[in-house]
């Protein structure tokens, strides 16, 4: 039990700057989570209405009658409101896409800068027992492990 909350206290360091930034994202990936299990429900009414098929009214069949206009087809219209769910999602899902590598970017540049600070602030005794490349691969191989952990 100690390993994990030895990692949780690792993750809140690491992330802590960047509180808002990372709750914003989760955020936006549950909604966009949400959105595409609303685009896969918009195949029910197709595949109902176009094969004609007749079951008994459930739950789904009552909000897509609530949703859809009474005097369009009804094939039709759950074909052009899945056309337009797809393109929004593929909107909101580059927005979301691109703000989650601005914000991976920063972390990952910040959490380079601490463990640069972390290793420069040591005393000249610690450099002179080990070795150069030893400190590299110390520094690299923090901010490689922390990135493959995001």
């Amino acid at each position: 039990m100690s390993s994990i909350r030895d990692s949780l206290k690792i993750l809140r360091y690491l992330f802590s700057p960047f509180k808002k930034p990372l709750a914003l994202y989760l955020l936006a990936v549950i909604v966009l989570s949400g959105l595409e299990v609303f685009r896969v429900s918009l195949v029910y009414p197709i595949i109902n209405y176009g094969l004609g098929v007749q079951n008994k009214p459930k739950l789904l069949d009552t909000f897509f009658n609530y949703l859809l206009p009474a005097g369009f087809n009804p094939f039709i219209t759950s074909a052009i409101l899945l056309i337009l769910v797809t393109i929004f999602i593929a909107g909101f899902y580059g927005i979301v896409a691109y703000h989650g590598a601005y914000i991976f970017a920063a972390v990952r540049d910040s959490l380079d800068r601490r463990v640069f600070e972390k290793i420069t602030s040591n005393p000249y005794s610690y450099f002179a027992g080990k070795k150069q490349g030893d400190l590299l691969y110390i520094g690299q191989g923090a901010v490689n492990d922390a990135s493959n952990a995001i």
